[in-house]
């Protein structure tokens, strides 16, 4: 029987296992800044930033962090399954995360801060793929509902429902697990603002043109 051994790579990146993905952004960020070969000049550097790296890809993602917290928790349970989960989680998402990391590790510390501050900016690869004008009106609408559920949040009855949508909506600011990025999320927003205004624009004037005939 193969022998399995889970890496926890929340310890490995010394976050909770409830960690946000700031916070799990944040963390790899300062652990770069140190552990990185350009700066940690440790025989076994690359290999543990390597490790680190894998952890954040695993970890950053929604869709592979789901997994792999299920792993976590049918191993715990001693669930009978738990080995062909696995199985099939490391040969795919875990897979994936260590020739990501590989590459990592083959870029700079400044390369590897400046691809962090984009990707938190502009989004990752595979969210950047199929933004549509429709995904924007979504992006725009999330935003406007996240205002006021911030609003909600606010009066005393509504403040747990509130916290609890705004968390679901939220959600909805990542494609495939990835985050879509700060500047689509902000020009979703301005396209629904400028729809808005072109509209009452439209109506005024119209208004303005029967006033006019009516009247004149």
């Amino acid at each position: 029987m193969e022998s399995y051994k889970i890496k926890n790579y929340y310890s490995l990146l010394g976050v909770r296992f409830n960690a946000s993905k700031d916070e799990i952004k944040s963390a790899y960020r300062k652990l770069a800044k140190v552990m990185h070969p350009d700066v940690n000049k440790s025989p076994d550097a690359k290999e543990r930033f390597q490790e680190l790296s894998e952890a954040y890809e695993i970890l950053s993602n929604e869709t592979s962090r789901k997994k792999y917290d299920d792993i976590l928790r049918m191993y715990k349970n001693k669930s009978s399954t738990w080995r062909d989960t696995y199985s099939s989680f490391r040969e795919t998402e875990q897979s994936q995360a260590r020739k990501q990391a590989e590459e990592y590790s083959s870029m700079s510390l400044d390369e590897i801060l400046e691809m962090i501050k984009q990707t938190l900016l502009h989004g990752e690869k595979e969210s950047k793929k199929n933004l549509s004008i429709k995904t924007y009106h979504i992006l725009g609408l999330r935003v406007f509902l996240c205002i006021g559920l911030v609003e909600m949040m606010g009066t005393v009855i509504l403040t747990i429902p509130a916290v609890v949508l705004f968390s679901i909506v939220l959600r909805g600011f990542y494609y495939k697990g990835k985050f879509v990025g700060i500047m689509p999320v902000v020009k979703g927003f301005f396209l629904i603002v400028g729809e808005i205004a072109f509209v009452t624009f439209i109506v005024v004037i119209i208004l303005a043109i029967r006033y006019f005939i009516l009247f004149a």
